[in-house]
């Protein structure tokens, strides 16, 4: 199957097609950004208890950035690898990681590292790289597969968290919450507020009908809203299974109150709101995007709400992060914009690291791996 111009593997056409997939078994490369600190430069594990010491037949992963406190893990984990844990203050440098890559079985990694053919390079023992969360843009996806280098990510992991900040969102805008907390810090009240709306009776598009679509979709259900996609790449079944009525962008477009973004970042979404896009929304149509940056012309999203061409915004992920403090949009009073937080839940973050560590554990291992999407290597 082709998927945004790219030729799948079966397996993974089938996990993209269908949320209920992302639950099967699957191999797994995952990298954290950051720093490891003196002490883990030596590669001494940055574990306590049955981890101390680290024992010789334990695989070794490096995970530059641990989002949890490690007495969350598993336990049975531990018996397994080493974590080699870097400072996770210090983020988006391959440089600190660079010093302990030649010993690592597997990388934990998001979105912050750059994991390139340089890093890949210096990795002899590298059999696994593993993104926590969504599918990894960060990774030179053909040097791995050509060296033997699994890639896997965690789709699931964050579903239910992207998805309830989604509706969050979709309310925030609705009901105008950012206009109305400031007036309130600045000793108004309601009566300078304008009227919301109610989300129950209104229709909502939503651009990608994957595992987080579907979660949004149910989630709107019980507002009773009305639920359009457009999603050429999901089957009918897909559609039919969460009473989402499937129609094409232009007609999503046309008719939708709201406009919610969860399609992948590729060559045919990169920048596909536009002014064009923009000029067939409704003008009280709301866009939102929790999803991925770089699928919004911001330029274009600017004169859009600017002039009123479209009612508002709601926003987490902006083309370049953070957004400048001179950035645009912070100069209008129809846009709410929040720091890349709709996945980062202790909820989430306890399964994309848990799952991710014990997938690679499993492919290391020849296990059966579950709760992750993998691309299997080419073996030269």
């Amino acid at each position: 199957m082709v998927w945004h111009g790219q030729e799948l593997p079966f397996d993974l056409a089938q996990v993209l097609l269908c949320p209920a997939v992302f639950y099967r078994r699957i191999l797994i490369l995952m990298v954290v950004p950051g720093h490891f600190n003196s002490v883990r430069h030596t590669l001494a594990p940055s574990c306590a208890g049955s981890c101390a010491g680290g024992g010789p037949n334990k695989f070794q992963i490096a995970i530059p950035e641990l989002p949890i406190d490690r007495s969350k893990l598993p336990q049975q984990i531990f018996e397994e690898c080493d974590l080699l844990e870097g400072d996770k203050n210090i983020r988006g440098d391959n440089s600190q990681l660079l010093q302990v890559i030649d010993q690592v079985d597997a990388i934990i990694f998001n979105s912050s590292n750059d994991i390139n053919a340089e890093l890949m390079q210096s990795a002899p023992k590298l059999k696994i790289a593993f993104k926590s969360g969504a599918r990894p843009e960060n990774i030179d996806y053909t040097y791995a597969k050509s060296h033997g280098i699994a890639v896997g990510w965690t789709p699931a992991a964050n579903a239910q968290s992207v998805a309830e900040y989604t509706i969050l969102l979709m309310m925030s805008a609705l009901r105008n919450i950012t206009q109305a907390e400031r007036i309130l810090a600045q000793g108004g009240w309601r009566n300078q507020c304008g009227l919301g709306h109610d989300i129950c009776g209104l229709t909502v598009g939503l651009v990608g009908l994957g595992g987080i679509g579907c979660h949004v979709a149910a989630m709107l259900k019980g507002f009773q809203a009305n639920v359009i996609a457009f999603d050429p790449y999901t089957p009918d079944s897909t559609f039919e299974k969460n009473g989402v009525l499937r129609v094409t962008l232009d007609d999503l477009l046309t008719q939708a109150d709201i406009v919610s973004i969860h399609c992948l970042l590729t060559n045919e979404t990169r920048n596909i709101f536009n002014h064009s896009v923009f000029s067939r929304m409704k003008p009280n149509a709301i866009l939102v995007n929790s999803a991925r940056r770089g699928m919004i012309d911001e330029a274009a999203l600017f004169d859009a709400l600017q002039s009123h061409q479209i009612a508002g915004a709601a926003l987490d992920v902006y083309a370049s992060e953070p957004p400048a403090p001179d950035h645009p949009f912070r100069s209008l009073n129809n846009i709410i914009m929040t720091p890349h937080i709709a996945a980062r839940t202790e909820e989430a973050s306890w399964r994309e690291c848990t799952w991710a560590i014990q997938g690679a554990l499993d492919y290391l291992n020849g296990r059966p791996i579950e709760n992750a999407v993998v691309i299997t290597p080419e073996k030269n």
